[in-house]
């Protein structure tokens, strides 16, 4: 995944994030989340595979509705 998210060529760096599943303060998960590093200008878009990983990791946490159409909104390269 980090190859993915650009970290060997310092596009972005892995952050830990605590995520509290349904909302829940009692339930804690740590999950890996990435920080941009080098900003682009213009900036670069993802390829079709990354857009459908995100896409499905959204529509399989049943994450909001609109982000989800904000998602499919973005151009791939």
């Amino acid at each position: 995944m980090e190859k993915a998210e650009g970290v060997p060529v310092s596009a972005y760096e892995p952050f830990t994030v605590d995520v509290h599943p349904d909302g829940d303060g009692a339930q804690r998960i740590k999950a890996t989340t990435y920080v941009v590093v080098t900003k682009e200008d213009p900036r670069p878009r993802p390829n079709a595979q990354y857009k459908a990983l995100l896409l499905n990791g959204a529509k399989s946490w049943n994450l909001p509705a609109d982000y989800i159409v904000d998602l499919e909104s973005i151009a791939v390269a």
